[in-house]
């Protein structure tokens, strides 16, 4: 770490040491994570700016993120897409634990009991994605039945 370092330092008089490393360790201590930025950036004579949100407040800025996500989306751009939803994991614990009570699903899965009690008599999401595949639920009915069928006789 010392010799990638050291290369960064322009003046002889100024190499990265040692005792660099052991100073900067030194503030990796429990006592010290209360430790005002401020007083960081004074005593090291290093800027520590905050989080950059524009001078938003907290709430306006995930708002206006959500937003600029939802264009990306829109436009094609690559995205996490966000939070999973917390109701295709009830959904498939309760499907491998037909008998289940809602006190296991929260061990297993270390979901809010609230989360849980919302999404537990919920039907089954419309679209899963499961490795890549998107599957929809069908429900059996005689109609499309009897269509499959006539369409099947109709080839003989």
């Amino acid at each position: 770490m010392i010799g990638g370092c050291a290369v960064l330092s322009i003046e002889e008089v100024n190499r990265f040491t040692r005792d660099d490393v052991e100073a900067a360790l030194s503030m990796f201590n429990e006592d010290y994570v209360t430790f005002p930025r401020d007083d960081i950036a004074r005593l090291s004579g290093m800027s520590m700016p905050v989080n950059k949100r524009n001078w938003r407040k907290q709430g306006l800025h995930i708002q206006f993120m959500n937003l600029n996500r939802q264009f990306k989306v829109a436009s094609g751009e690559c995205t996490n897409g966000g939070r999973p939803s917390a109701q295709n994991v009830v959904y498939e614990w309760r499907r491998q634990h037909p008998e289940g009570r809602k006190a296991d699903c929260r061990r297993d899965t270390g979901l809010d009991p609230k989360t849980i009690r919302k999404w537990w008599d919920c039907p089954s999401p419309p679209l899963r994605f499961r490795d890549g595949h998107i599957t929809v639920p069908v429900e059996p009915s005689q109609a499309v039945s009897d269509f499959l069928v006539a369409a099947l006789a109709g080839d003989d």
